[in-house]
């Protein structure tokens, strides 16, 4: 039934989004701690999320032939014995591979999960606010994990992702051979919705400097961890909210470069202001931003009719924004965490605004 369905699939979207959160601070916590380099942390958390963004649009095709929900299961299962190996890992090689497997799992399930909540008639504010509050969840979690041994975070991480396996068998199995047309409808969808792919890559490329640098950046200038997870939760708290508000602030015009350029600025203030409450207030307007920017871009996903297609593509484009800031900030990082941080702001900017302006010129043209 489909709110049964509906609310299986909003509840294994809050708990999954708490992992997800989670994934990167306490990686290059655990990393730094074996005494790995900030170039190699940028690699190890960088890398895989270029697997997140090339097994995303193939979700599609294994829903199309499993079904949303053992496509959901298969990404479980895999998220807990990649946690349970992740635990014992010390290499960087070793932590580059695991992690690669935890991504990739995250990349199965996610367009999933969406194509589900699509098809039994949810919406965008409700299946943003479900797993944007897990996100919040995993922000307060950060500070306190990090005096904990994370070999032991990592087991108990992989028992709740096994967990969960149970909460999946209630998500309707439903199947669409249309999904099998991928390949097909795959340049459609990119010609179509360009700038919310832009949107996309831009919103994980800026908030992957902060998950993946500032808790490095506060070991460096001996922030205490409280701040982290206050810097997490800020941002994440703020994006939410503006989900819930999204159909009010979508009426502003030009909502969406307003969006990057608050997200390009929270980042940059982030960067160069150590002190607690204004960092705090950084990551909130860079919240509002990342919110607008999401937002937008996934109702215009979830108003397409081959929806397992545009969904993995959503997807696939946040994971290269997740894989490309970590891998080009890593090596920005080795001269100073603050202008890598400071960089992909800027980066963010100026890869959206040519999208931007070349849709509103599109629309203009169209108008008259």
């Amino acid at each position: 039934m489909p709110v049964k369905d509906r609310a299986a699939s909003y509840s294994l979207s809050f708990v999954v989004s708490v992992l997800n959160v989670l994934q990167a601070p306490l990686l290059s916590i655990y990393a730094y701690g074996l005494g790995i380099g900030k170039v190699d942390i940028g690699l190890i958390n960088g890398v895989a999320p270029f697997f997140y963004a090339l097994t995303a649009p193939f979700s599609a095709i294994l829903s199309g032939r499993l079904g949303v929900r053992r496509t959901i299961a298969t990404s479980l299962l895999i998220l807990f014995l990649s946690y349970f190996v992740l635990s014992v890992s010390k290499s960087p090689l070793a932590l580059t591979l695991v992690n690669i497997a935890c991504i990739s799992s995250f990349a199965l399930f996610w367009p999933a999960v969406e194509a589900s909540v699509s098809r039994s008639g949810g919406s965008v504010r409700a299946f943003t606010a479900s797993w944007s509050s897990g996100a919040i969840a995993g922000a307060f979690l950060t500070a306190p994990l990090f005096d904990v041994d994370k070999a032991w975070v990592f087991k108990g991480l992989g028992l709740l992702s096994l967990a969960l396996l149970g909460l999946s068998f209630l998500v309707n199995d439903s199947k669409d051979g249309n999904e099998l047309m991928i390949f097909t409808c795959f340049s459609e969808a990119l010609r179509r919705l360009y700038a919310s792919w832009l949107s996309c890559f831009v919103y994980a490329f800026a908030q992957a400097a902060v998950f993946v640098f500032y808790p490095v950046l506060a070991e460096e200038i001996c922030l205490p961890p409280l701040q982290v997870g206050a810097i997490l939760s800020a941002l994440t708290s703020t994006r939410t909210a503006t989900f819930i508000l999204y159909p009010r602030l979508r009426r502003m015009r030009q909502h969406e470069m307003i969006g990057a350029l608050l997200l390009a600025l929270g980042l940059v203030f982030l960067a160069v202001i150590p002190q607690m409450i204004p960092s705090i207030l950084s990551a909130t307007i860079m919240g509002m931003g990342a919110g607008l920017l999401y937002a937008s871009a996934l109702t215009a996903v979830f108003e397409q009719k081959s929806t397992g297609v545009y969904t993995g593509l959503f997807e696939s484009f946040i994971g290269l924004g997740y894989g490309v800031s970590p891998v080009l900030g890593g090596y920005v990082a080795t001269f100073s965490t603050q202008i890598a941080m400071i960089a992909t702001a800027v980066l963010s900017f100026v890869i959206i605004l040519p999208g931007l302006l070349l849709r509103e010129l599109r629309i203009t043209r169209l108008a008259e």
